[in-house]
């Protein structure tokens, strides 16, 4: 992969931690599972960054090994239970809590790369 890839990754990562933000920022977890789109669309996203983050090089997650990597490849299978499909409290911590913490270390990379 060259490097002028790298920073697309990232802002792919940035924008889905954005719409992620717009689709659940004012809704309850309960809003969640009762709004099908919604959850659907939240759960795509996680799957677009997990996607995101498998394509960065090894070279560059080692260099920016501040961001939790491992956990952010395995997105996918952080969601899903087995034989059920995805596991909506997990996909609510994503969305609110852990996404957003993540966030300004993505952001911070991307500027990196962009300068």
């Amino acid at each position: 992969m060259k490097g002028k890839n790298i920073p697309i990754l990232l802002k792919d990562i940035v924008d889905n931690i954005n719409h992620i933000r717009q689709l659940t920022q004012e809704i309850t977890y309960e809003d969640l599972l009762d709004d099908d789109t919604t959850y659907i669309t939240t759960v795509e996203c996680i799957k677009k960054i997990a996607g995101a983050a498998e394509q960065i090089p090894t070279i560059v997650r080692v260099k920016h090994s501040l961001i939790p990597w491992t956990t952010l490849t395995g997105l996918t299978t952080t969601i899903s239970r087995q034989d059920l499909g995805t596991n909506p409290e997990t996909v609510w911590k994503l969305a609110t809590e852990y996404l957003p913490g993540i966030k300004p270390r993505i952001e911070q990379m991307y500027d990196e790369f962009i300068q």
